[in-house]
């Protein structure tokens, strides 16, 4: 739902930049501004792709930069997040996840021009993931008449990420201010997971007595990787 808010959002956005944009072209340009919104939900509607196309990677809904506009250098950025909420009505007890992950970018580079229609760049970007997953599960067990037992089981996860790394641009114009682009980048990240399980049993003994166990852990984990990001993203991209 937030992913459909943003894309949404950046498409508005873009349309009012658009409509609001003064012409220029009289005066020259110090600058050359570019905002994208990720566009694969819009065109999968529009072209009516089957569910079997390659899946998106690229976790960054909005992008942005500023470069100069003589020499083609400058700085972009990119930001995203993934929200979901799943909940099974239908457990006996509880059953619930919520994943709230968010990406942020920020790189230099340059942009170029090598034909009428044809933009290329090329940044070195860096890049923080902040990653939360929660899990909670419940069960509930009837021995006997006077005998119950629930356990509620709760997982949290949270994953920060820091990296860098080179990512190259490609950008075709539709028109003198619009842009269809994609990207392929790959980063190295440096991570740190730290996960907590919380595990707490009620047992109802009418006979013998009540009676509550509680379990908790924690551990962490420290890891690095390079990961390569396929051009499977496609941005529409106003330039101002």
């Amino acid at each position: 739902m937030i992913k459909k808010i943003i894309l949404t959002t950046g498409i508005f956005a873009c349309c009012f930049v658009m409509c609001c944009a003064q012409d220029e072209d009289a005066k020259p340009k110090m600058f050359d501004m570019y905002v994208g919104v990720q566009a694969n939900e819009l065109i999968n509607q529009i072209i009516n792709l089957n569910n079997g196309s390659t899946p998106v990677s690229n976790p960054y809904l909005l992008t942005f930069s500023i470069n100069l506009s003589k020499s083609g250098w400058g700085l972009e950025g990119g930001i995203g997040n993934t929200l979901s909420n799943s909940k099974d009505v239908n457990a006996p007890v509880l059953n619930e996840t919520d994943i709230n992950n968010i990406f942020y970018r920020i790189g230099a580079g340059r942009t170029l021009m090598v034909s009428k229609r044809l933009q290329i760049g090329y940044y070195l970007d860096f890049k923080v993931d902040h990653q939360i997953d929660k899990t909670i599960t419940g069960t509930n067990t009837v021995f006997s008449l006077t005998q119950n037992d629930s356990t509620i089981a709760s997982s949290t996860t949270k994953n920060v990420g820091i990296g860098f790394g080179p990512k190259f641009q490609l950008g075709f114009y539709l028109s003198k201010k619009l842009m269809l682009g994609t990207e392929i980048s790959y980063y190295y990240t440096s991570s740190k997971a730290k996960q907590n399980s919380l595990t707490t049993d009620y047992r109802i003994d009418t006979v013998n007595g009540n009676s509550t166990s509680i379990i908790n852990s924690n551990s962490e984990t420290d890891a690095t990787s390079f990961s390569i990001t396929f051009p499977t993203a496609l941005f529409l991209i106003y330039k101002f």
